[in-house]
């Protein structure tokens, strides 16, 4: 999706639906699908909601309406961001999961997104709207890869079109 998509759909003050999400973000290749959803995702402003959803709900777990979250917030926490990336993929039929990064030396975690692509798991950091991509082999990485490779041959491609 271009800036230009976006900006007439936000003119439009219409509420996208899952098949005007489908058509701003599909594509015939799975790579540029997901480039197209981060496109999207990076967005969205990583911050504290304005409201706290436990105490309206009573419910333990937080939880998002995808479609109030896009027309309406567009800002969260990365798992937030990373649940929005997660439902563009479903919607393009990209299998993909949810992961939590959590450090070992600080109390900090982050949460991203893998997709499958040509029987590999490629991970993706839908807040930042990155991609990781091995230097030396011209490849992306999945978050194991990542935890095991040497960061001077990691790139991070920040995606658009």
């Amino acid at each position: 999706m271009n800036d230009l998509t976006l900006f007439k759909y936000k003119n439009k003050k219409l509420i996208l639906s899952k098949r005007d999400l489908l058509k701003i973000t599909h594509s015939n290749k799975t790579i540029d699908s997901v480039k197209k959803c981060l496109n999207i995702t990076k967005k969205c402003i990583y911050t504290r909601p304005a409201f706290d959803y436990r105490k309206m709900t009573k419910i333990e777990l937080e939880t998002n309406n995808i479609f109030k979250f896009i027309n309406n917030y567009m800002y969260g926490y990365c798992h937030e961001i990373a649940f929005l990336m997660k439902y563009l993929l479903k919607i393009n039929r990209i299998k993909s999961r949810i992961v939590r990064l959590t450090s070992k030396k600080y109390k900090i975690n982050h949460w991203v997104n893998e997709f499958l692509c040509k029987g590999k798991w490629i991970v993706t950091d839908p807040t930042l709207g990155l991609l990781f991509k091995c230097k030396l082999k011209n490849r992306f990485l999945s978050s194991h890869e990542i935890k095991k490779t040497n960061p001077d041959i990691i790139i991070m491609m920040p995606c658009g079109f």
